[in-house]
């Protein structure tokens, strides 16, 4: 089964399993649920082993939501799949 799991880290958010097409809108629902929750400076995407636009749909999401909220938690650990499809997506520097 598909499954993108959630840890909270001392800055912010530990994603890992698979952040893709079949699990994005739980893991949405999830992620912005635990970032209203507490302060989140980062959110550590080094451990998830599928990702996909949707994936990147997801992070572009929840920084926007978060950003909508006083907060810009950066994204790290991008995988290098991960960052060419955001880079053809034109939102990598985001």
């Amino acid at each position: 089964m598909n499954e993108c799991r959630f840890a909270a880290t001392a800055e912010g958010l530990a994603l890992s399993g698979e952040l893709c097409f079949s699990t994005a809108s739980a893991a949405y629902e999830e992620g912005l649920r635990l970032l209203h929750a507490r302060p989140a400076l980062r959110i550590d995407v080094a451990a998830v082993t599928t990702i996909d636009s949707a994936g990147i749909a997801v992070l572009l999401a929840w920084r926007a939501a978060t950003f909508a909220d006083g907060k810009a938690p950066s994204i790290s650990g991008m995988p290098d799949k991960a960052k060419a499809l955001a880079r053809v997506g034109g939102v990598l520097d985001l």
